[in-house]
């Protein structure tokens, strides 16, 4: 071997590759390649699970969430003169009964 100043020629270069091992694999290698779907209970997604979105995605579903939690809801307003309560004595009999058989939605009559 030269010494550690000195650039390597191919020769020593080959020389450390041969005597060169490779590292030994992790021991959770195997199970984490070849483990089966169906060996953990669907709900185990739920805590380790994850789902990727584009970060536009992302930003515009947080943006929607915040205006949809701050902007007011349009709340349905009473017909005026409404109460509030209705009894059967409000309905009235229909004035005039004009009964219309249609038999295809492209008929007129």
């Amino acid at each position: 071997m030269k010494s550690d100043m000195e650039p390597l020629n191919d020769n020593d270069l080959r020389e450390l590759l041969r005597a060169w091992e490779a590292p030994g694999a992790p021991a959770d290698l195997e199970r984490r390649i070849f483990d089966r779907p169906g060996t953990r209970p669907w709900y185990a997604w739920l805590w380790r699970g994850s789902i990727r979105i584009p970060v536009p995605v992302f930003v515009l579903l947080v943006v929607m969430l915040a205006a949809l939690a701050y902007l007011p809801g349009k709340r349905r307003q009473a017909p005026a003169g409404f109460t509030g309560e209705v009894t059967l004595s409000d309905f009235q009999p229909v004035a005039e009964l004009k009964p219309r058989i249609i038999r295809r939605a492209y008929e007129s009559n």
